[in-house]
């Protein structure tokens, strides 16, 4: 079986056990037929505890915190530090679980994940995220147009593997607790899930890269979504041979980082308070008394 015509990839989804093949994408041989085949049986994900990752997080037996504050700290949005290196499989799954661990309006768990290795499939999303890049560039003038051209925007081609992570708002519904007030409640369970995702890869010592240069029509097409199911994000993600210290925009003068005392407020928005008042030792709050 050739690549010439896109392939439906499985949705892995909420319930019943979950397996992966060793390694994807596979080394040889049609990487989106192999992929259908050993994981249509495998349609959903468990939530019992995976094994552990290389960081432990957890606070128990006298463990430091301190592990999960550096992970969150080197997190990074990979674009050109891709190997290309297959993966594998029980790692993905544990990331995968990570993600699918994460909370959710009213226990909604409104997400789910496409896994895209077919390359004509990538290289129809990479044309695609081209012109967008154009579209954006084109928009820009002088110095800021200097910079934008020089600034890598995605890893598309040379990432291992690429999920797609979507919201369906009827998941759950029509009574989601919780979201009644907030109709993009749902919305933001789904970007948790990619932060939970986010944070567990890189754990795992890999890279992760989410793209947001394209239309979610045309996303929406490529990879067969239901009409109501919304594509949120297009991630690239696998091993890396680095993780820069300070972000890609930052390096390349984008834009710079603004510190904590810059969105820091004090019980109303126009009183701003510096994060040094946040000091050990100094307490802050407390339960109020019940209310009759």
């Amino acid at each position: 079986m050739t690549s010439s015509a896109p392939v439906a990839l499985p949705v892995f989804r909420a319930s019943g056990p979950a397996r992966l093949p060793r390694q994807w994408p596979r080394p040889s041989g049609s990487v989106a037929a192999d992929l259908v085949r050993e994981t249509c049986r495998y349609s959903a994900w468990t939530m019992e505890p995976s094994a552990p990752g290389p960081v432990a997080i957890s606070t128990a037996a006298g463990t430091s915190p301190s592990s999960f504050y550096e992970v969150v700290h080197r997190r990074r949005d990979v674009r050109a530090e891709f190997t290309g290196e297959p993966v594998d499989g029980g790692v993905l799954a544990r990331i995968l679980r990570a993600a699918h661990a994460a909370p959710s309006v009213g226990l909604s768990q409104p997400w789910d994940f496409v896994l895209v290795t077919d390359a004509e499939l990538r290289n129809r999303f990479w044309e695609h995220v081209q012109g967008e890049r154009a579209v954006f560039g084109d928009q820009l003038h002088g110095e800021r147009a200097e910079r934008f051209a020089g600034i890598r925007i995605e890893g598309i081609l040379q990432s291992s593997v690429s999920v797609v992570v979507t919201y369906d708002p009827a998941r759950g519904a029509p009574d989601v607790l919780g979201r009644h007030a907030i109709a993009d409640a749902g919305l933001y369970s789904t970007c948790l899930a990619i932060e939970n995702l986010w944070l567990a890869v890189t754990a795992e010592g890999w890279g992760m890269g989410w793209v947001s240069f394209y239309r979610e029509p045309f996303l929406r097409q490529l990879v067969g979504l239901p009409e109501a199911v919304r594509p949120v994000a297009w991630l690239c993600l696998g091993p890396v041979s680095t993780l820069h210290d300070t972000p890609d925009l930052e390096r390349h003068g984008w834009r710079r980082r603004a510190p904590l005392d810059a969105v820091l407020h004090a019980e109303r928005w126009h009183e701003l308070m510096g994060a040094d008042t946040l000091v050990d030792g100094v307490s802050l709050g407390g339960g109020l008394p019940p209310r009759s």
